[in-house]
Order: structure tokens, then sequence, then C-alpha cells
């Protein structure tokens, strides 16, 4: 396993987070490589370089914008043929300024909304979107949605929105809704959502001109849920 992260607390903490987790289902997997750059890098060669040279079978990288971009762009000419695993790989911004389907085709992210997740909630709510606007709700839009709709199912069982009444309300409250089932738990007032994890295809269903995310899988909220008392949350 290769690890590359932007250096600051984003990405530590997410490096951190996945280390925890890795170790705990996947103990025997070996990190060849863990690196460290500035946000805003320009020139990923002594990176991708040092990635190369670790040979590790995949890398992780909680990198976003343009340096999830230019690590793919200037990594992949120079031997970084590993698949990539990030948060935001499904980024339709992102996949069309890499301008190659080539340097992403086969990569894989996890995010609690994404096109493709199958239910019948989420089918209608992205052909009607798409009908209205002319384009695709994608990650922001989804879940910014998921969440709307969460709150107001927090305030319709509140009767006010009154934040006090409504948070009290929220507490274990669940709501099935485009992105699955979400719980707000009281504990430490955070949502407990499943994750979808999805392929980059070159054939999808959504953009002829560019490759983005196929079908995808379902990872239940247990399955990704921190402890409350691992949270550091103190309710104050």
């Amino acid at each position: 396993m290769g690890i590359i992260a932007q250096d600051y607390s984003f990405g530590k903490e997410a490096v951190a987070a996945f280390k925890k987790k890795l170790a705990q289902i996947a103990p025997r997997t070996k990190i060849v490589a863990e690196l460290y750059h500035p946000a805003g890098t320009k020139d990923y060669a002594p990176y991708a370089s040092q990635l190369i040279a670790a040979k590790p079978e995949v890398i992780f990288t909680p990198n976003w914008g343009n340096d999830l971009t230019l690590l793919l762009k200037q990594g992949r000419p120079m031997g970084m043929k590993q698949k990539v695993f990030s948060y935001y790989i499904n980024d339709e911004v992102m996949i069309k300024t890499l301008g190659d389907d080539k340097l992403i085709v086969g990569d894989m992210g996890a995010e609690v909304y994404v096109l493709s997740i199958p239910n019948k909630k989420n089918q209608e709510f992205v052909q009607k979107f798409y009908k209205d606007k002319g384009y695709y709700p994608t990650w922001l839009r989804g879940k910014s949605y998921m969440a709307t709709m969460f709150w107001a199912e927090a305030v319709k069982k509140a009767g006010t929105t009154d934040v006090a009444a409504v948070i009290k309300a929220w507490e274990g409250l669940s709501y099935d809704g485009i992105a699955g089932t979400w719980t707000m738990r009281a504990c430490d007032h955070q949502a407990q959502t499943p994750y979808w994890v999805v392929e980059i295809v070159k054939n999808n269903k959504f953009f002829k001109e560019h490759a983005f995310e196929g079908p995808a899988t379902m990872i239940p909220a247990k399955d990704v849920s921190v402890p409350c008392e691992q949270t550091g949350c103190k309710m104050k």
C-alpha cells in the first residue's frame, strides 16, 4: 500500500483514520510509502518517483481538486500504474480537467452520495433533476439534498423550526432517502451513513464525453462508524 496526502490537517487526519481502519480489517497490509506534500504542489515528479520505486500494489490518497488532477496527470506517464483509491475520484469536473480517461479508468472512490446508487428513490431523483436542470446532481448536490431532507424530517417531528426542539427531535431519528438510511446518533450528533463505493469506467450511463462512475456498492453505516467514545465530541 502506498499513501500520498496533502501536508495539512485534513490530509493527515484522513491518513490516520485510513490507517486505523486498515489495521482493523486487513492487519497484514504493509504500507511501503507514506508521503506528504504541500497543498497546491505543482511538481509531483519527486513524489510519483518515490511511489513508483516503493512498488505498492495500490495507492490511497485523500487529495482533491488540482492536487489529485496533477498527481494523476504527472504520475501516470512516469509509470505510476497502480489503482488509486480516493474520496474525490468521482468529481466530474476533475475528470474532465484530466482530459484523458486512461489516467483514471479503474480507479475507485467512496462517498455518502453517488449518482449510481441503485435504489428507486435515487433513480427517480436523478432523472427528475436532469430533466429539470439539464445536468446531474453529482456528489455535492446529491448529498446536500439528502441532508436537507433529513433535516426536514427532524423539523416535521419537532413540529417547529426552533433549534433546540429540532436538535432534540433529530436525536435517534432515521431517514430513508436517495442515499440509503441515515441515522442521527444521539451521543454525539454525528449522522451515521452508509458509504457507496464506485469504480471509474469508460462506458457509463451519465456522461458520453468522458469516464465516470460505474455501479455503486454499499458499505453499511455500522462498518464505517466511529464509536462515540473515540470521536472526541464532548457535546459542549
